[in-house]
C-alpha cells in the first residue's frame, strides 16, 4: 500500500530505470559467443553427472551450486579424484594449490575471470522470486567458452530467450530418469510401519520431532533428521549417518531440504502431509516441489537404485500425490533480475535525498525491463536499509549490509546486525564476542535447539562479513571455531532430542479433511470431464504435435486454477 501511494520517479530518472538488455552488463562474457549446453531432465537422470565430466576434462572450470553443502560436496569429490579444486561460498573459502577449478555457490560466481567450462546447476531456480536473479546473473555473466546449465525443462524457453539476447549458441540435451519411480498406492497408515530406507517428509520442526519420537517409540527404527534450519555441516552429518546402514539409523525424517544437494540412500519417500505453511496460511505443495522430493527415492548408484517409491501417510492424500507426479511441465515465463551496484550508485547520485532506499524501491517496482524478466523481491533489503538508516552509513557499506544473510524476524538477529554496523561506523574492529550466545552445549528442549540454530546463523553472519571486510571483522578463525562448537551441540541434540507425539499433525489434517470431502468429489468430477474431453479431442484431431502440447498445457492450467479455487473454498 505504501508503494502504491508513493509518487512515480521523476522523468530525469526514466532513462536510468530503463533496462533494454541486461546481457550488456557483462562485457567480458560478450567478447565472443559462448557455447551453451542445456541438460534437462528429472531428478536422478544423470544430467549433472554428464556436465561434470566436461568440467573434469577442461583446463579450467567453474561449478555454480544452488546450495553451500552441494558446492562443498563437488569440491571434495574433485579433490579426491586428483583434480585440484577451490571452494568459494558466502562463508567458506578454501584455496587449493595449483587449482584451476572452483566450486562455488551461484551468488559467488566470478564474472571477471574467463574459464574453459562452467556449470550452472538447478537452472530452473532462475524463476524464484528471491534468488532467481543470482542464476540469471550467472547465466548472463560467466565468461566461459562452454557453459553447461542443468535442471528442469521448465527453464527451456527462458534459456532460449536469454541465449538469443546474449548472442550465444544453444544445444539442448534431454535425459530420462535412470531408475523408475512409482507411486505405492497403499498409504503407510501408521508411522510404526516405516522400514529401513524410508524418508518421512514434513514441513515444520515440531512435526519432524513429533514424527521422530513416534517412530522410535513404536518401532525398532531410529531416525536421522534433516531440515533447512540445521547448519549445512550438520545436515551432511545426518545424511551420512542415514546412508551408513551400520549404525541403526535407518529412517530419515526430513523437510523439503532433501529436495536437492544431498546424496541419500532412500528406498521410499513418504509424505506425512501434502500441505505446507507459506508464512501466512497452509497451501498445497507445488507439483515441481513434489516431483523434486519424490525423485530422491531410488537414486542411481545407491542400494535402492532398481526402483524408487513414493507414497503418503494418509490415504486421503494419495490422489494429491498422483496428481502432482503426473502433471505436465509448466514453462517458466520470467527470470529473476537485479541491477549491478553501479546503477544503484548512479541513482543515488541523481537523487541523493532518496538515498539507497529510494534507488532499491525504484529499480524493484518502477524499472522498465524486457517482459521475460522480473525484478527481485527487495523487501528484505529495504528492511535492513531502514534498520540501519540512523547510522548514516555510506552507500557501499549500507548496500553490503543489506545483502547480508540475516533474518530480521528475529530480534536477536536484527540487534546483532545493528551492533555490527554501529561498531563498523565508529571505525572499531568488530569482535565475534558481539554475538550473545547461549551455552554451546547439548540442548535439552526444542526451544534450546532453536536458540542454537539462531546462534549458528549469527556466527555465519560474522563469517560472511569477515570474508568481505577482513580488517573490520578480524576474528574469522575464532568465529569458525565458535560456529563448529555450536554445530557440535546441535548434532548432539539431534541424537537425543525428541518430544512426545501428540497427534497434532494428524488432528490438523483430519479437521481440514472433514471440510473438504465434498470439494474432492467435485474436483474428481471436473477431472473426469476434462479427461473425457481431451480424449475425444485426441481421437478426432490430427493437429500439429506442438499445438497439441500447448493445448494440453492450457487445459492443465485451467484444471490447476479450478483446483486452487476449490482449495480456497474448502479452507473458508
Amino acid at each position: 500500500d505504501e508503494r502504491r501511494r508513493r509518487p512515480p520517479p521523476p522523468p530525469e530518472l526514466a532513462g536510468l530505470l530503463t533496462v533494454q538488455s541486461p546481457a550488456q552488463w557483462y562485457p567480458l562474457a560478450r567478447e565472443r559467443p559462448r557455447r551453451v549446453i542445456a541438460h534437462f531432465g528429472p531428478t536422478n537422470s544423470g544430467k549433472t553427472h554428464s556436465a561434470l565430466q566436461a568440467l573434469k576434462e577442461a583446463r579450467s572450470g567453474l561449478y555454480c551450486s544452488p546450495l553451500r553443502m552441494l558446492a562443498c560436496e563437488v569440491a571434495d569429490r574433485l579433490n579426491k579424484e586428483g583434480l585440484p579444486c577451490n571452494l568459494l561460498t558466502g562463508q567458506e573459502r578454501k584455496d587449493v594449490p595449483d587449482a584451476d577449478h572452483t566450486s562455488c555457490t551461484v551468488e559467488m560466481a566470478n564474472t571477471s575471470k574467463r574459464v574453459d567450462v562452467a556449470i550452472l546447476d538447478e537452472i530452473q531456480l532462475m524463476g524464484d522470486h528471491s534468488r532467481g536473479y543470482a542464476f540469471t546473473f550467472a547465466l548472463l555473466g560467466i565468461p566461459a567458452d562452454e557453459l553447461h546449465v542443468c535442471g528442469d525443462e521448465a527453464a527451456l524457453h527462458l534459456v532460449e530467450k536469454i541465449c538469443e539476447e546474449a548472442g550465444d549458441t544453444l544445444e539442448v540435451r534431454r535425459y530420462e530418469r535412470l531408475s523408475p519411480l512409482r507411486v505405492r498406492r497403499k498409504a503407510l497408515g501408521d508411522l510404526a510401519n516405516v522400514k529401513q530406507g524410508d524418508a518421512v517428509i514434513a514441513f515444520s520442526r515440531k512435526d519432524l520431532f513429533a514424527i521422530k519420537r513416534y517412530i522410535e517409540a513404536h518401532s525398532r527404527e531410529r531416525c536421522c533428521v534433516v531440515y533447512g534450519g540445521l547448519p549445512p555441516a550438520t545436515r551432511t552429518q545426518q545424511a551420512e549417518m542415514f546412508n551408513a546402514r551400520s549404525n541403526g539409523f535407518d529412517v530419515l525424517v526430513a523437510s523439503d531440504a532433501v529436495g536437492m544437494g544431498l546424496n541419500l540412500n532412500i528406498r521410499r519417500i513418504i509424505f506425512a502431509t501434502m500441505e505446507k505453511f507459506d508464512g501466512m496460511s497452509f497451501g498445497p505443495l507445488a507439483a515441481p516441489q513434489v516431483k523434486q522430493i519424490a525423485g530422491r527415492a531410488g537414486r542411481f548408484g545407491t542400494e535402492y537404485d532398481t526402483t524408487g517409491e513414493a507414497t503418503t501417510l494418509e490415504p486421503e492424500d494419495m490422489e494429491e500425490l498422483e496428481w502432482a507426479l503426473e502433471s505436465p511441465t509448466i514453462m517458466l515465463e520470467q527470470a529473476g533480475l537485479w541491477v549491478p551496484f553501479e546503477l544503484l550508485s548512479m541513482h543515488v547520485a541523481a537523487d541523493p535525498a532518496g538515498g539507497l532506499a529510494r534507488a532499491v524501491e525504484n529499480f524493484s517496482s518502477c524499472a522498465t525491463i524486457p517482459k521475460h524478466y522480473s525484478m527481485r523481491e527487495s523487501s528484505s533489503m529495504l528492511d535492513v536499509i531502514k534498520l540501519l538508516s540512523p547510522l548514516e552509513l555510506d552507500v557501499a557499506n549500507l548496500y553490503l549490509f543489506s545483502l547480508a544473510p540475516v533474518n530480521l524476524d528475529s530480534h536477536a538477529a536484527a540487534s546483532t546486525l545493528f551492533a555490527f554496523a554501529a561498531a563498523h561506523k565508529l571505525g572499531r574492529r568488530v569482535s565475534v564476542r558481539s554475538v550473545h550466545a547461549p551455552p554451546l552445549e547439548m540442548p535439552e528442549t526444542i526451544e534450546q535447539l532453536k536458540a542454537l540454530e539462531l546462534t549458528h546463523e549469527l556466527y555465519d553472519l560474522y563469517i560472511w562479513l569477515a570474508q568481505r571486510q577482513p580488517d573490520e571483522f578480524p576474528e574469522h578463525e575464532q568465529a569458525l571455531e565458535k560456529r563448529q562448537l555450536c554445530a557440535n551441540a546441535i548434532e548432539a541434540g539431534l541424537l537425543k532430542l525428541s518430544r512426545p507425539f501428540t497427534g497434532r499433525l494428524k488432528a490438523r489434517q483430519q479437521a481440514v479433511r472433514a471440510k473438504i470431502a465434498r470439494a474432492r468429489k467435485e474436483l474428481r468430477g471436473h477431472r473426469h470431464a476434462e479427461e473425457e474431453r481431451l480424449s475425444a479431442e485426441s481421437a478426432t484431431s490430427a493437429g500439429d504435435a506442438d499445438d497439441e502440447a500447448e493445448r494440453r498445457q492450457a487445459d492443465f492450467h485451467a484444471l490447476a486454477f479450478r483446483r486452487k479455487n476449490n482449495r480456497s473454498q474448502r479452507r473458508r
